[in-house]
């Protein structure tokens, strides 16, 4: 086998092992109620078992090749398919912005001159995306400028939303295959089956950040335009390319002196050193005149100091520090480094770098598009996506710039090993001594610029937490209190944030505005919206009850005014455990699926229609009080195949798992009573279903009785009475009904408040649920009342027809216990006393410190 053979077979492998992943994704995360779906996992499979087939059997075949292009192209767009419906919303607060300033434009209007922290919140929020993730200063406050960026990233964008397209992930998923393109068509032939093999390790780079709606993918395919271009001696053309892609973002501005290193030493003239000069200017200046022809139209139409401080706003504002670079050490309170020292870093840095790059050009000629990389890793900021966009160009230098035998070519007319002694080089800097010393003199600056900044600068902040608390029942922190001592000489301007991933969660702190010179200061904070919580933080224990472990975190606080950090670590503790979580329906967010939905913070979704039924469960209120909403249209039509008889129920509600309750604690406020017909079939019921995997009990509501009876489907009915247009508390003691029927407690139970009407109810319906608690069993078991051990087993009825006189007299289960309560401890109260206060609606407040006012 050939040289290029084998290369096309181990791209046919490792193709196949990409797109067995792709399958798996599908097969497991996708919804696979839906044909395109289904089709799709289908053919990644396929492709993934054909690859290996016909990379061993014809490897000198270029419809191998070929064909493992295509099924990787299937697969990436098969999984952009796939996460955009499982997330329609963007996952960063820089394709949401940018959208927004598209619009802007399309209204004529300079998206420069759109400024304001609440100008910035509602335009997230306006394509769903939580104002948490907008990108945060030092003093707290969020970016507030919808353009942060050259005016190329909103111009790319503006035909496609003009056009009407929803989704830009689309149109960053376009230059991402763009660039692939080049990549395949600019590559030797001997190359082209591996020179993907670099983007799909990295798959931040090929699909998580596409999808996640990082747009550096925007910039890449104009610079590496730009080098190719080079490579053809076309500096005019490709100061154009380098131009536009300095236009899109800032990331590429930082090649622009690796690329005037390369054009002093590589370029394409045979007039000396005075060509070469030449070419330099032509190219800067032809990259410089189209980044301002790209950018004149935003200057020249409003003030051109917004145009700057939009464009130049990453190297200027107060940004949190924020990274996997050394400013690490400064996130996590370990080194209390200044921002200015980091930019000393990196400047110095990207000098040596260009310094290296020029001293050793013959070496690390095709290293042009890896050395820009460096500098970021040192600088304030060093996000990775900073980082894994250099990689494409990189592999295009590769592919382009190294010859058959691996080792990098020379200059034009000269040897690699002679290269050097070339143009402001000379022979003393061959071998490995010289590279070795400009190493340790990177280190060494480094090093003396960390113990700089350590001694100049102590931690100011010393960060103690007191306690942690659940206020709103959703098992997880929500809630901290801490105590805050100011070490220094100098005014606190305290900041708080909970250490997540991937961004620092901000936090609202009640507590003074300032802490003075050796001072302390007591603070309590709030998580906006558990939404933004860390997973990592909830843990209900197995086989416990009673209690909830919350895992090691970590809450951060930082001088509004200065990079002083300080964080604590939080870990072993525990929080009660409410067992319904989030039992006030506080919190809602979108849900995607087959219906996508609303639903609560902790609950899912669950609805259920056929034909042109309505179902849904939403954030609502009645009489003044916050609560669920649940509401249905039932159209009365069912058609006569067995797929559409099988959709005679309109239902909505929510649905969690919880630990088995001893008592369910319920505020309700029904619109209309419980209906059933013959022996007790309901055809419109409000209420709350219990649901252990065998057996499932009903608790809906009556004005006009109270009674009990169970269904052949194994199924027990409990009608409460309540009063209709009025809020009613009611009490039922589940462990008391399992044991009275026989049933064996489980360890969780489905619990769902619902509203679903039968074909034999048409019309819309409409029910609402203020609360719902059950605290877990304890490991001893549920409490017994004395009357309740008394009793024999609870016998099975039917109740009588909706007529009959005897439903005006309460069915009290067999038993006489206290009064108002019989065997299941049912009670009935109708409240008159006001509702407890809902939290504050999310996104509305910003997180500035308030004074506490007692």
């Amino acid at each position: 086998m050939s040289d290029e053979g084998q290369g096309r077979a181990v791209a046919a492998l490792a193709a196949s092992a990409f797109i067995f992943w792709a399958g798996g994704v599908l097969y497991f995360q996708a919804d696979l109620t839906r044909p395109e779906m289904v089709a799709l996992t289908l053919a990644l499979y396929g492709c993934a078992l054909a690859l290996p087939v016909m990379g061993l059997a014809a490897p000198r075949v270029i419809w191998v090749e070929i064909g493992t292009w295509g099924a990787l192209l299937l697969a990436v767009v098969s999984l952009m398919v796939h996460f955009t419906r499982r997330n329609p919303v963007y996952g960063t607060d820089d394709l949401a912005l940018t959208h927004y300033a598209a619009e802007a434009v399309l209204h004529g209007i300079n998206p420069y001159r759109l400024v304001g922290a609440q100008l910035t919140e509602e335009a997230v929020r306006q394509f769903g995306l939580s104002p948490q993730f907008l990108t945060r200063l030092l003093d707290g406050s969020a970016i507030d400028r919808v353009m942060s960026y050259p005016a190329l990233h909103v111009v790319a964008f503006v035909p496609f939303v003009w056009l009407g397209l929803a989704d830009l992930r689309w149109v960053l998923l376009g230059f991402e295959l763009t660039a692939w393109a080049m990549l395949y068509l600019w590559s030797p032939a001997r190359l082209r089956p591996l020179v993907w093999l670099p983007l799909m390790a990295e798959l931040n780079l090929s699909i998580f950040f596409t999808q996640g709606a990082v747009t550096d993918w925007g910039w890449v395919p104009f610079a590496m335009a730009s080098y190719r271009l080079l490579l053809w001696g076309r500096l005019v053309p490709a100061g154009i390319s380098y131009g536009l892609a300095c236009s899109f973002k800032q990331t590429p501005w930082l090649a622009a002196p690796f690329l005037l290193v390369w054009l002093g030493r590589q370029g394409h003239s045979t007039h000396g050193v005075r060509g070469r000069l030449t070419h330099v200017f032509l190219f800067s200046l032809t990259a410089l005149a189209t980044f301002l022809f790209t950018n004149l139209p935003f200057m020249v139409t409003g003030d051109p100091r917004d145009w700057a401080q939009g464009t130049f706003f990453p190297f200027i504002a107060p940004m949190v520090p924020l990274g996997s670079g050394p400013s690490l050490l400064t996130q996590l309170g370990l080194a209390p480094l200044p921002r200015p020292l980091y930019l000393a870093m990196a400047v110095a840095a990207a000098a040596l770098a260009v310094a290296a790059y020029h001293l050793f050009f013959a070496r690390l000629r095709s290293a042009l598009w890896a050395l820009p990389a460096i500098p970021l890793w040192f600088s304030y900021r060093s996000l990775h996506n900073y980082f894994v966009y250099w990689l494409p160009l990189a592999m295009l230098s590769l592919a382009l710039e190294c010859p058959a035998g691996g080792e990098p070519q020379g200059e034009p007319g000269r040897p690699a090993s002679s290269a050097a002694s070339g143009w402001l080089g000379q022979a003393w800097l061959q071998g490995p001594a010289p590279a070795a010393g400009l190493v340790a003199a990177l280190g060494l600056t480094l090093l003396a610029a960390t113990g700089l900044g350590l001694v100049r600068t102590q931690s100011r902040l010393e960060l103690t937490v007191i306690s942690v608390d659940d206020p709103w029942a959703v098992g997880a922190p929500t809630s901290f209190t801490v105590q805050v001592h100011n070490r220094s000489a100098a005014v606190v301007q305290p900041r708080f944030s909970l250490m997540g991933s991937p961004l620092p969660l901000p936090l609202e702190a009640y507590g003074p505005e300032v802490i003075a010179p050796f001072s302390s200061a007591r603070y309590k904070l709030a998580v906006i919206s558990p939404f933004d919580l860390p997973t990592i933080l909830f843990l209900r224990l197995p086989g416990e009850t009673g209690s909830l472990q919350v895992k090691e975190f970590a809450l951060r606080v930082n001088d509004a005014r200065a990079s002083t950090f300080a964080v604590v670590r939080v870990s072993n503790f525990l929080l009660r455990d409410p067992g319904i979580l989030n039992p006030n329906f506080f919190f809602w967010s979108p849900r995607t699926g087959t219906r996508p939905s609303l639903a609560p913070f902790r609950w899912d979704p669950s609805v259920r229609v056929g034909g042109n039924d309505e179902a849904r469960a939403y954030e609502g209120e009645a009489s003044g009080r916050h609560a669920l909403a649940l509401e249905v249209y039932q159209d009365g039509q069912v058609g006569d195949s067995p797929v559409q008889r099988s959709d005679e129920w309109a239902e909505a509600g929510l649905a969690q798992w919880i630990p088995f309750p001893c008592e369910l604690a319920l505020t309700v406020l029904p619109e209309e009573n419980f209906r059933f017909v013959g022996e007790g079939w309901p055809t419109l019921a409000f209420g709350v279903q219990l649901w252990d995997g065998q057996h499932s009990l009903w608790v809906v509501f009556r004005d006009d009785l109270s009674t009990f009876y169970l269904l052949p489907t194994q199924t027990a009915v409990l009608v409460q009475r309540a009063p209709l247009h009025s809020w009613s508390e009611h009490r039922v003691n589940i462990d008391s009904v399992y044991r009275s029927l026989g049933w064996k407690k489980p360890p969780s139970i489905l619990i769902r408040p619902f509203l679903a009407a039968h074909v034999d109810a048409p019309g819309r319906h409409i029910g609402y649920v203020a609360r719902l608690e059950g605290s877990p069993a304890p490991s001893d078991g549920c409490p017994q009342a004395s009357s309740d051990r008394r009793q024999p087993p609870l016998s099975a009825s039917y109740p009588p027809a909706p007529g009959d006189a005897r439903l005006s007299t309460d069915v009290s289960l067999g038993v006489a216990g206290e009064e108002g309560a019989g065997v299941h401890g049912l009670s009935t109260v109708e409240l008159a006393t006001p509702a407890p206060a809902r939290p504050r609606r999310l996104g509305v407040e910003d997180t500035r410190i308030r004074e506490v006012t007692s």
